[in-house]
């Protein structure tokens, strides 16, 4: 794989792991799990959800009346192929319940 194809996907994945939190933050469930391959799998809270139902019923657990914004950092993009690719994002979220 040519150096500027894998820079690309590394930062096609960058930009979902944003656009994942931004949605999940503005609590767009399906949008957020609509961002998954069909069989892709989300580590969150250290479980595993596999597809994009798993990933939606992941938002499930969260107090209406909560709000959460998440601040992310080094996102490590691995690149296994074209077709192939995993990443690793830490974050701290703040949560406020009005509530």
């Amino acid at each position: 794989m040519e150096a500027d194809e894998r820079l690309r996907i590394e930062q096609v994945c960058r930009d979902l792991v944003s656009a994942v939190t931004q949605r999940g933050d503005r609590r767009d469930v399906e949008g957020a799990a609509a961002l998954f391959a069909e069989d892709g799998v989300w580590i969150r809270g250290g479980k595993p959800w596999q597809g994009r139902a798993a990933v939606a019923e992941s938002y499930g657990r969260l107090p209406a009346t909560q709000v959460t914004r998440h601040m992310s950092a080094n996102c490590v993009v691995t690149v296994e192929d074209a077709d192939h690719a995993s990443a690793i994002t830490y974050y701290v979220a703040y949560h406020h319940d009005p509530g």
